[in-house]
């Protein structure tokens, strides 16, 4: 529940924030030119992909906002989180429910921008944790720091000025796994698919 709050927050402040269309011009102070080929835009985005955890499928739901440089650049920030929670099914936590969310920095670059659809390649680079948790006795809780990576491939289309939405695919490389039996990085290092909404102004 707290991690879709979060998410609910970031996407609401993001797009009170982020979506305004603005445009920066610059002196040339040698030529007397002023040039506004530099613009700022941007998006509140909502997002989930589907991959696994240890050959289970598994979904996250995630959010954020991000910042468009001349509508080239992606400069933004995001959580995740799982959307449902994987049972441990071996080893000394069997029985345990694995909780899992994570949140960072989002950059990436848009190919051919002006047309209605059009590529983008991103990464996201996040921090978050790892955890088991347990309702029964005798009760063997688990917490741990993991980094993540998700490079991100994804085809996006423009529906209108304010909304486009787009689908792709990821790979998601954990770092960090460790004291966990039967777990590893491995264990989540998973290709998934990829779909997002985004909301806001070029």
């Amino acid at each position: 529940m707290r991690i879709i709050i979060l998410f609910i927050l970031i996407t609401i402040i993001s797009n009170n924030i982020f979506s305004q269309d603005t445009t920066s011009c610059f002196n040339d102070s040698n030529t007397g030119f002023v040039s506004d080929d530099i613009d700022f835009s941007g998006h509140a985005i909502v997002f989930t992909a589907i991959s696994k955890i240890k050959n289970e499928n598994i979904a996250y739901l995630g959010g954020g906002g991000a910042i468009m440089v001349s509508k080239k650049y992606l400069v933004g920030a995001f959580g995740t989180g799982l959307l449902s929670n994987p049972i441990v099914s071996e080893g000394s936590y069997k029985g345990n429910t694995l909780e899992l969310s994570y949140m960072g920095l989002w950059l990436g670059y848009s190919f051919l921008h002006e047309k209605r659809i059009h590529p983008i390649i991103s990464s996201q680079f996040a921090i978050g944790g790892l955890s088991l948790t347990s309702s029964k006795m005798p009760i063997r809780d688990f917490y741990d720091n993991i980094s993540i990576i998700n490079p991100i491939i994804e085809i996006e289309a423009t529906l209108s000025k304010y909304i486009r939405i787009s689908a792709g695919g990821q790979y998601s490389y954990f770092m960090g796994v460790d004291e966990l039996d039967t777990y590893s990085d491995k264990s989540f290092n998973y290709p998934g698919v990829f779909v997002s909404l985004k909301i806001g102004w070029e």
